[in-house]
């Protein structure tokens, strides 16, 4: 993995301006690892995305995160913090193409994790109903009874939610769940943590920063925007500090 530049860092802000927080963590992928090409990154696993994700995070920003919830008990707002190496885990190292096999109420499915280009297509679903039958429909490879081909459409809901379950671990990362308890009624609930949009929201941020700086140094001392972020952080803010920002 690269590490990101504030160049890339206002590249990758620039480049992903208007797009989903899907096509936007690719942005981030892409820098990063510049060897890899945008469909491959886009055919990682959902699991192996977000752990390179949260590594990314990490080299950017550090691995503490300040996150913020409310109650759905009592409306309490909740401030927490998490860390980026729990969140992320042992980074999946299976294949991209990885296929898993699973037996319930008489059927046999196979199925492969879901990844970046799942997202984009159940994006475009009317309703969260029929997105969730096209993830299935895009994840199941294969199914039988008695040794018959089933369509999947065909599958209860029954074997739907064993399969939901078994991709939750084959690719444990897919989806982050925070555990949280309120200190005021004492309920507990749990929130899903998106490292996709949270990750897209401070690269916005600091991208914004960044420019901000460029522009004040330009008129300043007239330097070129390619020096300025080629600038450590440090002396930046030295120089910053000096003309009063």
């Amino acid at each position: 993995m690269s590490v990101l530049t504030a160049a890339d860092v206002v590249r990758i802000w620039e480049l992903g301006h208007g797009r989903s927080p899907v096509e936007q963590a690719v942005g981030v992928l892409s820098a990063a690892f510049p060897l890899r090409t945008a469909d491959e990154l886009r055919r990682l696993s959902l699991g192996q995305r977000n752990a390179h994700l949260l590594a990314v995070r990490e080299s950017l920003f550090g691995s503490e995160l300040e996150a913020y919830s409310e109650c759905d008990n009592c409306g309490k707002p909740l401030e927490f913090s998490l860390s980026t190496a729990v969140l992320r885990g042992d980074l999946p190292v299976g294949d991209s193409d990885a296929e898993f096999d699973l037996a319930a109420e008489g059927f046999a499915v196979r199925f492969r994790p879901l990844n970046s280009l799942d997202l984009v297509a159940a994006s475009s679903c009317e309703t969260v109903e029929a997105g969730r039958q096209l993830l299935v429909k895009r994840c199941v490879l294969g199914a039988q009874r008695e040794h018959e081909t089933v369509a999947v459409e065909e599958l209860p809901a029954a074997v739907v939610e064993v399969l939901a379950s078994r991709l939750s671990e084959c690719d444990p990362q897919a989806e982050i769940l925070i555990d949280l308890a309120c200190p005021v009624c004492d309920f507990r609930w749990g929130v899903p943590f998106d490292i996709a949009t949270f990750l897209g929201a401070e690269i916005r941020v600091l991208a914004q920063r960044l420019l901000r700086e460029v522009h004040v140094l330009a008129r300043a001392y007239a330097w070129k925007e390619c020096d300025i972020l080629a600038l450590s952080a440090q002396r930046r803010r030295y120089y910053m500090e000096m003309l009063g920002e």
